[in-house]
């Protein structure tokens, strides 16, 4: 079953250019009443470097490969609160090791900031894990419990094709990953009609600290001891109405204890009012 799995999400990785950019949640709006979103990603991360603890890069023993078919949806429950989930399958290789299954599952709550704007919002997270015991060389989930508080702000035509928004996230997680403070930043506007650009960057700075080197982990997401610098870019196309094609590409740019990940992906995405 893993060898079958593994085959077919690699070919859908193929097929659509991608795999899943690490990233979080955070948004500023909130869905209407009732309505409900769905975007399914599939994406492919992989790295043959990695910075250790003092910010030097070197080649590491293996490549490390991660591949996932992700599931997030949304879900208007008032005016006021927005529900959303995530669960996904993935399978990551690094050298012989290969482990096939689900990932962990994240559920928030999203609220107004300002009753009356839908251009800020807060977020409560928590991620429950399907695996204990944290992640290893090869690991399709981090192992841990986290809970996460997260804001983000959207500055709409700061100019006719300029739209801006930021966020920060608290992470709290239970042992063997450590707390966490990430920041983004993020740009996005119109390229022609129906279609749409953005790009973003994350900084994640551990709040704790542990002797034990993150830069064995093929996860490019756990709240380790690790800390860097991502970004990445992505162009959607509107094919009807409600309706989002879209594919992009991730990297790592700078790191301690942690890989050099570079990552593609594409995704679809669907609106029911």
């Amino acid at each position: 079953m893993r060898s079958r799995f593994g085959v077919c999400l690699r070919a859908l990785a193929v097929a659509c250019g991608g795999t899943l950019a690490a990233a979080s949640h955070a948004g500023s709006s909130l869905r209407s009443e009732n309505h409900v979103f769905y975007s399914g990603t599939v994406g492919y991360n992989w790295a043959t470097q990695a910075w250790d603890e003092d910010g030097s890069r070197y080649d590491t023993d293996c490549r490390s490969q991660y591949e996932q078919f992700s599931n997030y949806a949304e879900w208007g429950k008032s005016y006021y609160h927005t529900l959303y989930g995530q669960l996904g399958l993935a399978r990551s290789v690094c050298g012989g090791d290969d482990e096939t299954g689900v990932t962990d599952l994240k559920a928030g709550l999203r609220g107004r900031i300002n009753r009356y704007l839908n251009d800020r919002a807060w977020e409560l997270e928590v991620t429950i894990p399907t695996r204990k015991g944290g992640p290893g060389a090869s690991s399709v989930s981090c192992g841990a419990a986290e809970l996460a508080a997260n804001v983000e702000r959207q500055h709409d035509d700061v100019l006719p094709w300029l739209s801006v928004n930021y966020g920060a996230s608290l992470r709290l997680a239970e042992s063997p990953l450590e707390h966490s403070l990430r920041g983004k930043l993020g740009a996005s506007g119109a390229l022609a009609p129906r279609w749409r650009w953005r790009v973003a960057v994350e900084q994640a700075v551990p709040l704790t600290d542990h002797d034990d080197s993150a830069a064995d982990l093929s996860l490019p997401d756990c709240g380790t001891d690790a800390s860097s610098t991502r970004g990445g870019g992505e162009v959607k196309f509107q094919w009807v109405k409600n309706v989002t094609l879209g594919c992009g590409a991730t990297m790592t740019f700078l790191g301690e204890d942690t890989r050099a990940y570079r990552g593609i992906y594409c995704g679809y995405s669907k609106l029911w009012e």
